[in-house]
């Protein structure tokens, strides 16, 4: 994916300037409809340092993949989210907040906060259909999991709740946040980084 590829480039670049120090990063994932599993995979892998399954499960069959890589960016990131964080920004939503609450993290893993508004739990997988006018119609014809667990069910609950969308404000409680010194992340005595998952 040329547009991952890219971010990936310039988010090195950036790490490299800043000295290999954590980046901190306003992530605003409101007010998008656009794109698809292989880009959200090829973005985990920049992100999360141990690896998440997520299963896609139809009527007929189910699938699983892990998203993430042991080589992802070290950074800590104010996550936006609200009721227009829907499809793969949602799923990507609920990565971010997997990996937040994670009991057994990697070390060096990411302090993620996320800030908004509860989304909605639409994670569907679509399907375009395309009519013979020329238009097309979207058909649901799966879920995504993530961990075993339906996103639809619950949706995605923010750690800091903003009531209006006033961007500007949010953005502000954004760099209040990431100008805090960052906490270690909590970590379990027994965590072994070889009984990890791998892709």
């Amino acid at each position: 994916n040329q547009s991952t590829t890219e971010l990936k480039h310039i988010l090195d670049k950036a790490s490299a300037d800043a000295g290999n120090k954590p980046l901190k990063l306003i992530i605003d994932l409101r007010k998008s409809m656009n794109g698809n599993l292989e880009a959200l995979k090829s973005i985990a892998r920049l992100f999360f340092p141990v690896p998440q399954e997520i299963t896609i499960q139809s009527k007929t069959q189910k699938s699983s993949e892990f998203f993430g890589s042991h080589s992802a960016l070290s950074y800590q990131a104010a996550v936006i989210i609200n009721s227009s964080t829907i499809l793969y920004n949602e799923l990507l939503a609920a990565l971010f907040k997997a990996a937040k609450d994670n009991e057994n993290p990697a070390p060096g893993s990411p302090a993620i906060t996320l800030i908004g508004s509860k989304t909605n739990g639409f994670t569907s997988r679509l399907k375009h259909v395309p009519l013979s006018d020329g238009s097309s119609v979207l058909i649901t014809e799966g879920m995504f999991l993530l961990e075993g667990k339906k996103i639809s069910d619950t949706g995605v609950t923010p750690d800091i709740k903003v009531k209006h969308d006033d961007f500007p404000s949010i953005i502000e409680r954004c760099v209040s946040i990431l100008e805090k010194p960052q906490k270690p992340h909590p970590q379990r005595q027994n965590h072994d980084p070889k009984a990890e998952k791998i892709p």
